[in-house]
């Protein structure tokens, strides 16, 4: 840790694959119990005095700002692709994505992009297919 946010050495990390239909609960599970293990090693070579701090590459890093429950709601203007990637990171334990209907919030905790091409407003319950109904989203600009 150091004085700014997220800037610190790294002393050890551990990479898990991510999968394009993954949520952020698949990841959570993927993770969690790599915590212990890590946290051990990375004590054990700071004890050992074997301890090689890597610089972060301030170049690479990205900014994400503090989450609010606007952040959660869906922007049907944004591209199908968007809104799928929006709500499996939105998913249990955390917030999940919502958008209204009728003057109810409604929690959206599965998407997926339709093979069909469907026209018309964006937000607008179009049909059912399948399991589900599809809404319509933004085109890509």
């Amino acid at each position: 840790m150091n004085a700014e946010l997220d800037a610190g050495d790294v002393l050890l990390q551990r990479a898990v694959p991510v999968g394009p239909r993954d949520t952020v609960t698949d990841l959570f599970h993927r993770t969690v119990d790599l915590i212990t293990p890590v946290v051990h090693e990375s004590l054990a070579l700071i004890a050992s005095g074997r301890a090689e701090w890597i610089p972060q590459d301030r170049s690479r890093a990205s900014f994400f700002h503090k989450r609010s429950p606007e952040g959660s709601r869906i922007d049907w203007s944004w591209p199908a692709e968007s809104l799928e990637r929006l709500i499996r990171a939105q998913s249990d334990p955390y917030p999940n994505a919502f958008t209204h209907h009728k003057g109810q919030r409604i929690r959206i905790v599965e998407a997926g992009v339709s093979e069909g091409c469907y026209g018309g407003t964006p937000g607008r319950v179009f049909i059912r297919e399948g399991d589900g109904i599809v809404v319509v989203a933004g085109v890509v600009g």
